[in-house]
């Protein structure tokens, strides 16, 4: 039986390279937001929009569709992967550790992203190489052509939810992202703001999962 593509839509407090992190036409979720990587699968949607703290008109700052899911293991020890950002930890065959001289979050961080050991249920890395990645100039005031959606996303706050949207809310999801397919990434990669390490935002911006 098909399975049914799920959306997964959040709000994103920083926007800084580390989540989602774009490098060599590969955008990859690999810290933050753990419920949407232990849950999501290939085929469903992601949508980051900007809380109000980074972006007051919640501006879409990315749309990406779910290639691969890949086991932490892999990412954090693959050489493949070696030079992302967003690879701040390390797989020594038995435990994750925090990278020395990693740019985001630190050891204090490790649970939150991963899992608590030993089954670090969260340590999952989500790939894609079909996105748009607008950043600061994605698309905004659209509560006029979408004001249902436009609705629920202010209404997000802390902690991940699964719902079943209504379906007009549903449909104006649907008509939202086939338009941000249509347009073009305004950046190529992230950009990383700072050198220094920035940790894990202590207020999470609130994320919805719900059936297409």
């Amino acid at each position: 039986m098909r399975r049914v593509r799920k959306f997964y839509i959040y709000k994103m407090t920083v926007d800084d390279g580390g989540a989602p992190c774009i490098r060599s036409n590969l955008l990859s979720l690999a810290i933050c937001k753990p419920a949407i990587r232990r849950t999501a699968e290939r085929g469903d949607i992601i949508v980051g929009f900007g809380a109000s703290s980074l972006h007051p008109d919640n501006r879409v700052i990315y749309i990406a569709e779910v290639k691969k899911k890949l086991c932490g293991k892999n990412y954090y020890s693959h050489e493949k992967y070696a030079d992302r950002p967003d690879r701040i930890y390390l797989w020594d065959g038995r435990n994750f550790k925090h990278r020395r001289n990693a740019k985001y979050h630190g050891k204090e961080n490790l649970s939150h992203d991963l899992g608590k050991r030993p089954r670090y249920q969260s340590a999952y890395v989500l790939l894609s190489r079909k996105f748009r990645y607008f950043g600061d100039k994605g698309p905004r005031n659209f509560e006029h052509e979408y004001p249902l959606l436009a609705a629920r996303i202010k209404s997000l706050t802390e902690g991940h939810r699964v719902i079943r949207l209504p379906d007009a809310c549903r449909r104006e999801l649907t008509r939202f992202a086939a338009n941000l397919w249509k347009q073009v990434s305004a950046y190529s990669r992230t950009r990383t703001r700072s050198s220094r390490m920035t940790t894990c935002p202590r207020r999470d911006g609130g994320s919805l999962e719900c059936s297409s």
